[in-house]
């Protein structure tokens, strides 16, 4: 009896023990971390993926080197349109400007006739252009000037830019009033070399002058009026004064300040 007696008891103190076990099982999960807040978590960094690249706006294409530099070809044709302003102008442009031009005016009728262009200023002619029948032409005539553009001598002018014919200048004085000043220019002034051609430089009548003797004093003048390509006066200094013979054989002689017959 006793044996049996102590195996029962066991019994009951193991089942009690395992009870207990389990209660305290049970009562640690309840109270498991996951019902506490969690913490900050640091994210994991992650490549980034490529950007793609978007293409730029369509832009206009650039404009041909040709275009480019008309603008400068009108400037400067401008200038070589312009009345003459002497035998030659060298760097007609101005020494600043990129390009260098240099003026002829060969005939002496107050217009440029030729010009040679120096395009980088590396001391050698890139262009000709020579002044013939009323337009502007270069590399011996295969390309004219249109006005705004050089266009091949075998392309028709456009109707807007007719040929632009030399004309004579504008008097910027009264005639009377350039011989008075052409007179005291002989009696008084300075020769400067043996002759110069177009005193007044393309403006109003044309004058030359000779210094035939080389004493430093004006001899003669030749005088075009209306710029015709016509002699229509000649001068001579005679003693001390002047002699002014004119169209139709007409003298007369300056003194006092003024023209008398002779």
């Amino acid at each position: 009896m006793f044996i049996r007696y102590q195996h029962v008891r066991n019994a009951v103190i193991l089942a009690a023990a395992v009870g207990l076990g389990v209660l305290g099982w049970r009562q640690c999960t309840a109270h498991r971390p996951s019902d506490i807040e969690p913490g900050p978590v640091t994210p994991v960094a992650r490549k980034a993926p490529p950007v793609r690249e978007v293409p730029p706006a369509s832009q206009p294409a650039s404009m041909p080197a040709a275009a480019a530099v008309m603008p400068r070809y009108v400037s400067a044709m401008r200038v070589a349109s312009a009345m003459a302003a002497g035998p030659k102008v060298k760097d007609a442009l101005g020494r600043g400007d990129p390009w260098k031009l240099n003026l002829y005016d060969d005939d002496g009728d107050g217009r440029w006739d030729r010009a040679k262009l120096d395009l980088d200023r590396d001391g050698s002619w890139d262009e000709k252009w020579t002044f013939k029948a009323g337009r502007w032409e270069r590399e011996g005539g295969v390309s004219v000037w249109d006005g705004a553009r050089w266009i091949r001598a075998t392309q028709p002018r456009s109707p807007e830019q007719p040929p632009a014919a030399k004309q004579p200048p504008a008097s910027t004085a009264p005639v009377p009033d350039r011989l008075l000043d052409l007179a005291r220019v002989m009696l008084e002034g300075k020769a400067e070399g043996k002759k110069v051609k177009d005193l007044y430089q393309g403006q109003g009548l044309k004058a030359n002058l000779y210094d035939d003797d080389g004493d430093g004093r004006w001899d003669r003048a030749k005088l075009d009026l209306d710029r015709d390509g016509k002699w229509d006066e000649k001068w001579t200094r005679k003693e001390g004064g002047l002699e002014r013979k004119m169209e139709g054989g007409k003298i007369l002689r300056h003194q006092a300040g003024g023209w008398v017959e002779k």
